[in-house]
């Protein structure tokens, strides 16, 4: 379980804070532009999880879970932020939560159980609740922040304009 707590401090730490507003303007200008945020996610990974960078295993994951990053991001941009769901608290949604689930795939894999997190300080950090307050901190500030905006968008601003459900293909 601490392997996939660290996995999603590295995503909302990649996807909030170390998200520039310059980032997220090469993101949503083309697929070359996705790259940045993908290295910022890997980057991320491997600093978070710094107690495995040695097995090579973790670089595999981490690559492939950066890789689904990029594509999820990729095909958000392109369905949902240049349309009709663009900015959207389901497309919000949506994109959280197949992030996430691309990071639970690290069950799937022995990594949970590698030797290299047991005796290591992010293994101390999480006996004392550290990794789960950061976690929670990150979600009740930038992410919090950005779901209360994309609620806004959708059910406000949508209903100035009459349309208060999701686009039919």
């Amino acid at each position: 379980m601490l392997l996939f707590k660290l996995l999603v401090l590295a995503h909302l730490l990649a996807d909030f804070p170390l998200q520039s507003a310059r980032v997220y303007r090469l993101k949503t200008a083309n697929l070359a532009g996705q790259l940045p945020h993908a290295c910022i996610a890997l980057a991320a990974m491997a600093l978070v999880c710094y107690p495995l960078a040695g097995d090579w295993s973790f670089w595999a994951f981490a690559t492939a879970a950066a890789g689904l990053h990029l594509m999820i991001d990729a095909v958000k941009v392109d369905l949902g932020e240049q349309g009709a769901w663009g900015g959207s608290l389901w497309a919000f949604l949506l994109d959280q939560a197949l992030h996430v689930a691309t990071l639970a795939a690290v069950f799937l894999t022995p990594l949970p159980t590698a030797t290299g997190l047991k005796r290591s300080v992010p293994a101390r950090l999480d006996a004392d609740g550290w990794i789960t307050m950061a976690i929670l901190f990150l979600v009740a500030t930038f992410a919090g922040a950005y779901l209360l905006s994309a609620a806004r968008r959708t059910f406000f601003e949508a209903k100035a304009a009459g349309n208060l459900s999701p686009p039919r293909s």
